[in-house]
């Protein structure tokens, strides 16, 4: 539960990057922690995580600057 009561339903890590920087070694290493991040969410053993965040999906994404807006449309659209 969020301080305000209400349940929350996933938990979404984003990082936007300009395009003059796609492709360089930050953002190669920030677009395999993310995927690392994700992998690793879904083995996770929800027993071994605390209750509250047990049950919250975890999402992590490097969007391109470009792009954020369509692709955050697409999940929460």
């Amino acid at each position: 539960m969020s301080e305000r009561g209400k349940a929350v339903d996933a938990l979404y890590v984003i990082e936007t990057k300009g395009e003059h920087v796609i492709g360089d070694i930050d953002t190669q290493y920030k677009e395999a922690l993310a995927a690392l991040c994700n992998q690793e969410a879904k083995k996770a053993d929800p027993r071994k995580l605390s209750l509250a965040i047990a049950q919250i999906p975890l999402h992590c994404s490097v969007l391109k600057q470009s792009e954020w807006e369509r692709r955050l449309n697409e999940v929460f659209g």
